[in-house]
């Protein structure tokens, strides 16, 4: 929720249709995994699609919004893209109908894509005092 605030703060612009790959992408994941889930947990995990469906669509809206410097933008996209690969990741592992809680190459690629998100979500905050790409 804060990355999607944080990701739409500054503008206005919705661009619904940026949405699209993100939102279409966590029902395709959640159709995937649903069966698997617990029932306890099926509205959790859903609405946690959502946020994080919202998440990258925000950053995909963000794009273009200040012609004088996209490189954080795309940060903030790529950022958002392994942000969602890592959860796509953890679901599967944990949900998908070969869960292993214990699968090593897994819970690896789960936290370099983790970690490598953060980065890059970091990396996508600019400048506030001059506009330009900085890294802090």
């Amino acid at each position: 929720i804060c990355y999607s605030a944080a990701f739409s703060s500054g503008f206005v612009m919705v661009k619904p249709y940026r949405g699209i790959v993100p939102f279409g992408f966590a029902a395709a994941v959640l159709y995937h995994v649903s069966p698997h889930v617990p029932q306890h947990l099926q509205i959790v995990v859903a609405i946690y699609g959502v946020f994080i469906a919202s998440m990258a669509w925000r950053a995909f809206a963000r794009v273009g919004y200040r012609a004088q410097d996209v490189v954080p933008e795309l940060c903030g996209v790529a950022g958002a893209i392994l942000f969602i690969t890592s959860d796509t990741l953890l679901a599967m592992r944990d949900f998908g109908h070969r869960a292993s809680l214990y699968d090593v190459p897994i819970s690896t690629a789960v936290m370099v894509t983790y970690f490598a998100a953060q980065f890059l979500i970091a990396l996508s905050v600019p400048s506030r005092t001059k506009g330009n790409f900085t890294i802090y």
